[in-house]
């Protein structure tokens, strides 16, 4: 044993000498890059077609490598055929909350019992419900497939947990600007009405009942406007007869056409929404580009990939490498069946907005003036048609190709043949498509972003604006009458005077306080006491979550749920002082804050206000009563800045002094509303601005 040990060792050091020798033989240029290989072809896999008795069609793809089974039903109706924005988005969301004979709760358990996940989402023109599994319980989870395809259940109860978990997510939606731009971009390429512009909506979806839930699921869900297909260890001789039989009772029958007008896009300019906080601008470019069908489509698909397809692309090596503007820049053509956009993405610092909004448009002038050299061409094809390729390895990827394909009309020759296709492509095609379709006066910029950055686009020309519920800012400025001095005077007045605000030394408010959260609801109470100048302690109590302050003239506290009081941050003390002052709004200028009157609209003052510590808020004065109605500000969070808006309503008088009855607290995550009660003057201990024990 120990001779051959020593011989293999001696026979791994020859080799390694013999393997040296012959590497510094063949001089290798390390500073070359290699050549790529050449392309492998491959034949597009094996797929069956058949169509059942009720006129569902069927494509199967057998892969029997592994004992699983995957299912994916296509329907013909998603958002373009809302009567009422949200419910085909809704009706999806809902398949799976009850079907057939079983609640939610139970169809849970039953699809848990078998490891089996089943989802349905509704994107533009349709709906897709899938689910995999182990193929040894394929007869109940087609079974369960089935149930929840044509038999949900649509409960009131149901029904009534989503309307306000969807309330929750477009909120958060507001929250995230490259989502908002995209939808402003639909609605400015489509038209403000259009179909393909459609945008759920708090109103919209408050509007939508369980009955337009169930007629839009008895019109559109029908076996003739669907295809389902199957990809895993099955054959068409075992699956036939078992989706006969799961689907028997799904009857076909006429569906109404879906109307898709033409395209009517909104005056070609600048878009603005105003999102305050924002500390990077989210810019889209957008222009109406060709249905799926065209010729020109592959072509400007290529232009797409040249400005922005991947690491490699033009606006990456600018935007990011060249100027360090951002770090995700991008661009894309999107894929529908009747017509298209083309789009650029860029999220960039404030200052530099203008500056990347240049850049971008000098990319798009070189798409247009310059031939592309075939080496730059040639790259971004391989990568393209290289990364297509590798998808085949997912059977699921041809199945979608397939499901795609038979709704968009596509022939299966014209689907086989994209690669050799879209590599013949020519530097001449390319400058084509860019002169044909990517015009400066076809395209619109789009920019989500801090109201600061509003004069330098103003620069550029002229902007439409427009608010984080894509809603046109049409409220007219009215002329602005009164100073800012005269505002807080009037304020003051309102509020019961200077000697009467100056009087008040303490403050106790409580309140019975209710927090909604998506689907969840809090009931509670909320107490603060204050003290002059700026001490002050709270207490929210909602049973499960219970959040308590301190502040006095030394330090601040937090607890949370009853753990043991920490120290706030020295950055945060300072602003939680100012808070603890009694009724601020009445001493700002006292204080030191900075205030300028920006606009006069909707019967309110809008004032800019900087506290003395450089935070800044939005007050809206109520030009009949000067008392305040609403205080905007925005507040960083890990996941970046969210705006909180604060409502008041219903003053009364207290003791000569005028307080709210009642405040809504609204950001992203959620919202809660204090109903108030008063006691002015009443003695407070200091010991309990501090917690116990400090």
């Amino acid at each position: 044993m120990k001779l051959l040990r020593n011989s293999i060792a001696l026979f791994c050091a020859l080799t390694g000498i013999i393997s040296t020798q012959y590497s510094f033989a063949q001089k290798i240029d390390v500073t070359k890059r290699p050549d790529p290989l050449p392309a492998k072809s491959i034949s597009f896999p094996a797929y069956k077609e058949f169509t059942l008795k009720n006129g569902l069609k069927v494509f199967l793809v057998e892969d029997h490598e592994q004992p699983t089974i995957s299912l994916s039903m296509q329907i013909r109706a998603g958002e373009v055929s809302d009567k009422k924005a949200g419910t085909a988005t809704l009706t999806a969301e809902l398949l799976t909350n009850g079907a057939g004979k079983r609640s939610a709760l139970q169809l849970a358990q039953k699809l848990d019992s078998i490891a089996i996940g089943i989802s349905a989402t509704s994107v533009g023109d349709l709906t897709t419900v899938t689910g995999a599994g182990l193929k040894k319980h394929f007869p109940l989870f087609i079974s369960l497939f089935s149930d929840i395809v044509t038999k949900p259940t649509f409960s009131k109860e149901e029904f009534d947990k989503i309307i306000p978990q969807t309330l929750a997510a477009i909120k958060q939606e507001k929250s995230r600007p490259g989502s908002i731009a995209q939808a402003m971009s639909r609605k400015v390429i489509y038209g403000a009405n259009h179909p393909n512009a459609r945008r759920r909506s708090e109103a919209s979806i408050k509007s939508i009942t369980r009955e337009d839930i169930i007629e839009f699921h008895s019109t559109h869900y029908k076996p003739n406007n669907s295809t389902l297909a199957v990809v895993g260890d099955i054959t068409q001789k075992e699956l036939t007869p078992m989706l006969e039989k799961a689907f028997a009772d799904w009857k076909k029958s006429n569906v109404p056409l879906t109307e898709v007008p033409p395209a009517s896009p909104m005056p070609v300019g600048m878009y603005f929404i105003a999102r305050p906080g924002s500390v990077q601008s989210s810019i889209a470019t957008s222009s109406l580009a060709v249905p799926l069908s065209n010729p020109d489509y592959e072509s400007l698909s290529l232009d797409a990939n040249m400005l922005g397809g991947s690491f490699g692309g033009r606006l990456f090596k600018t935007l990011r490498e060249t100027y360090s503007y951002t770090y995700t820049p991008g661009a894309f053509l999107s894929r529908a069946k009747l017509m298209n956009r083309f789009v650029t993405v860029a999220d960039v610092r404030n200052p530099v907005t203008d500056s990347a909004i240049w850049v971008i448009k000098q990319e798009i002038s070189r798409m247009r003036d310059e031939k592309v050299q075939d080496e730059e061409l040639t790259r971004i094809k391989r990568y393209v048609v290289g990364s297509y390729l590798l998808e085949f390895e997912k059977s699921n990827f041809v199945a979608n190709i397939l499901q795609n394909a038979d709704y968009n009309g596509e022939p299966m020759e014209k689907i086989k043949s994209y690669p050799e296709r879209y590599s013949a492509i020519t530097p001449a095609q390319v400058q084509a498509s860019a002169q044909k379709y990517l015009r400066n006066d076809q395209t619109s910029i789009i920019v989500v972003g801090s109201p600061d950055i509003l004069p330098k686009l103003k620069a550029m020309g002229n902007v439409y604006e427009y608010n984080l519920d894509l809603e046109p800012v049409t409220a007219t400025s009215e002329k602005v009458d009164i100073s800012i001095q005269d505002l807080f005077q009037k304020h003051i007045q309102a509020l019961g005077g200077k000697d009467k605000i100056a009087s008040i030394k303490t403050l106790i408010t409580k309140a019975t306080s209710s927090l909604e959260a998506g689907p969840n609801q809090l009931q509670g109470t909320f107490t603060r006491k204050q003290k002059t100048p700026q001490s002050e302690s709270t207490t929210l109590d909602l049973q499960v979550v219970k959040q308590q302050t301190w502040s006095n003239e030394k330090n601040v506290w937090t607890s949370r749920n009853g753990s043991p009081a920490q120290e706030t941050p020295v950055t945060e003390a300072p602003k939680q002082k100012l808070q603890a002052t009694i009724l601020v709004s009445g001493k700002m200028l006292d204080l030191g804050y900075k205030a300028e009157i920006a606009a006069k609209k909707d019967g309110k003052y809008i004032v800019n206000v900087t506290t003395p510590i450089g935070d800044k808020e939005t007050y809206y004065f109520d030009a009949q009563t000067f008392l305040v109605s609403e205080i905007d500000k925005t507040q960083t969070t890990p996941s970046g800045a969210i705006q909180i808006v604060t409502k008041f309503d219903g003053y009364s008088l207290v003791e000569g002094v005028m307080l709210p009855k009642k405040s809504t607290l609204e950001n992203p995550d959620f919202n809660i509303t204090h109903e108030y009660s008063y006691e002015v003057n009443t003695p407070i201990d200091d010991k309990e601005f501090a917690p116990p024990g400090k």
